[in-house]
């Protein structure tokens, strides 16, 4: 299955991966399994009425939208990511 990364979260990956590389490493491997099963073990809807989805691993997070193709919204620390969930 086709995995789509929406450009902000790939800035966001891009911008963890010279800073964090352990970090960008773990939210590829989250990214990857997306191509395997849109709503892998794990997944969580988020609330709110939305279709978004997330991923977690410790404190890194992958937030997006499954389906043929899921399209990833948002990746990062959650902090982060949930905060620019909501403002929107």
């Amino acid at each position: 299955m086709t995995v789509l990364i929406a450009p902000a979260a790939q800035r966001t990956l891009d911008k963890i991966g010279r800073r964090d590389p352990p970090a960008a490493r773990t939210l590829r491997r989250l990214i990857g399994t997306l191509s395997e099963d849109p709503r892998p073990r794990g997944a969580k809807r988020m609330g709110g009425g939305s279709r978004a989805c997330r991923l977690a691993a410790g404190t890194l997070r992958v937030v997006y939208l499954p389906g043929q193709p899921s399209t990833v919204l948002r990746v990062g620390q959650r902090r982060d990511v949930y905060g620019r969930c909501h403002s929107n």
